[in-house]
């Protein structure tokens, strides 16, 4: 089968399209969605906020894999193979999505092969940032690894405080360890705090300390 890539606004309009056919649900911040082993209900697709991905190891550590931002649809390796989930979801903002069933999404994404080349899009963009945080949790040092973690999140333009517990389950170090590395960054005139809202004086600047 042939087909005309339709442009990004018309794969939008049809997601949008679909979606509204179903449910608009709400949740506040810090909602656990969907937890690990869970059976999913369906697949829902974000209208408005951010949704966090993480995993909890059998000894409590938490690890964050990744951030989905509007437009995105959870859990989409769920959803598409029925990979069983392993995945913590959790609003890191108030949340606004649709949830359709899983059978009705796929029907969807095959008669809409834009659509789906979009999620195939959006699937292995996610799973690059992912083996990159494993390539930066394995070799950079700890300052490195936490200035990543601040660029990372100063590049969505996140509309919340980072405390020191997040970075350090972004990180893989100790809350203790974290709070050096942020008390270096401040010093050095890079980052500094309005209350508890962490705030980024100089993107670029900070971006180049990430391979000092």
């Amino acid at each position: 089968m042939y087909y005309t890539c339709m442009g990004k606004n018309q794969v939008e309009q049809a997601v949008e399209k679909f979606f509204h056919g179903y449910s608009r649900i709400s949740f506040g911040r810090g909602t656990l969605l969907i937890g690990a082993d869970d059976n999913p209900t369906g697949i829902s697709f974000i209208e408005k906020g951010f949704v966090k991905q993480y995993v909890i190891s059998p000894k409590g550590q938490t690890l964050m894999l990744t951030i989905f931002k509007p437009g995105a649809f959870i859990p989409l390796t769920w959803g598409i193979n029925e990979t069983p989930n392993t995945s913590n979801f959790e609003s890191l903002t108030d949340v606004t999505l649709y949830r359709a069933p899983r059978e009705a999404v796929i029907t969807f994404l095959r008669e809409h092969p834009d659509v789906l080349y979009d999620c195939t899009q959006r699937l292995l963009a996610g799973l690059s940032g992912m083996l990159e945080r494993l390539q930066t949790l394995a070799l950079d040092d700890a300052y490195e690894k936490v200035v990543r973690v601040i660029v990372y999140f100063g590049k969505l333009h996140l509309p919340f405080a980072l405390p020191h517990k997040e970075i350090a389950a972004w990180t893989g170090l100790a809350r203790e360890t974290v709070s050096l590395q942020m008390e270096e960054l401040t010093r050095r005139g890079l980052i500094r705090y309005n209350g508890r809202t962490l705030e980024i004086i100089n993107l670029t600047k900070l971006s180049q300390e990430e391979t000092r």
